[in-house]
């Protein structure tokens, strides 16, 4: 059954943390204004020192559905997320990001897939990651055939582009994703994953799936993240040591808390120590790739 644009559609309340991030939240804004099943838009602002709260005021005088948070003190995103989920009040809540765009019927779309998924807790859509200059569409058409494994099984990367037919249940997908308020009885984010918090969303679908629920990725809905920018603002702004730094401690922590799981799903390949030892490896090289392309 097709849902009516109503008020008794609105039903979502969309969560977007964000952190000196201004100039891209300002390209992508309009595309969560335009999700149609939107009952607030939440702004969680993690103490930005740049034009972030100016903006925020400024859009809420023209859409009531704006709501604007500002954290007294440094939470981290999973902390933001937990602020947001805490403030909510719609039936559901979906994530958005400050440099990430939702196509016009993503909410809808979702709210769909949890329709044909009863047992389902939490649903996302492909996940595109648009190339300079190129639009949306042009980025579904490009990825339009992309095949591969969903989650790597040596290093668990995950490639939420890949062109699915189904909706395929999933032991983890994306942050922007549709989740039920009553999930939130049982699982937050853990707030142990720091700085650039690497890992925590896989870390909460996970808890998600130990809870009993169900998680989705659907086919039919899309969001697109902006290209990277050369300079970076957000989590980036820490600096690339300690950024690299973190990836590894937050990738051995969610490597601690749920290797058995990963086991059987998605089917990690090899010991713990060495899963550990080659992705630290891995975040060494791209150090030594940034400082190679700065000179």
């Amino acid at each position: 059954m097709s849902r009516k644009p109503t008020e008794e559609s609105e039903v979502v309340s969309i969560i977007i943390p964000t952190f000196n991030r201004v100039e891209s939240l300002e390209k992508v804004m309009s595309s969560y204004l335009e999700q149609r099943n939107a009952k607030e838009i939440m702004l969680v602002d993690d103490g930005s020192t740049d034009a972030t709260e100016f903006y925020a005021r400024e859009m809420q005088k023209n859409h009531p559905k704006i709501r604007y948070v500002k954290n007294d003190a440094n939470r981290g995103l999973p902390g933001s997320r937990n602020i947001g989920i805490g403030q909510a009040s719609g039936k559901y809540i979906l994530f958005g990001e400050d440099d990430l765009v939702f196509a016009d019927d993503y909410c809808e779309q979702l709210l769909k897939c949890m329709d044909r998924h009863p047992e389902a807790g939490a649903v996302a859509g492909r996940l595109i990651y648009l190339r300079k200059g190129e639009s949306p569409i042009q980025s579904l058409k490009r990825t339009r055939d992309n095949k591969g494994f969903l989650i790597g099984r040596h290093m668990l990367a995950p490639r939420f582009d890949v062109d699915i037919r189904d909706d395929t249940r999933m032991p983890y997908v994306h942050a922007c994703a549709l989740i039920k308020r009553e999930v939130f009885d049982k699982v937050l984010f853990d707030e142990e994953y720091k700085v650039n918090a690497l890992r925590e969303e896989s870390d909460f679908f996970i808890r998600v799936n130990k809870a009993g629920y169900e998680v989705y990725l659907c086919p039919s809905a899309a969001c697109f993240h902006l290209p990277r920018a050369k300079s970076r603002g957000g989590v980036w702004s820490t600096g690339i040591l300690k950024y690299q730094w973190w990836a590894i401690k937050n990738n051995n922590r969610f490597i601690n808390k749920h290797y058995s799981f990963l086991k059987e799903n998605p089917g990690l390949k090899g010991g713990k120590l060495k899963f550990i030892f080659l992705h630290a490896l891995n975040r060494v090289r791209h150090l030594i790739l940034y400082f190679l392309r700065r000179e």
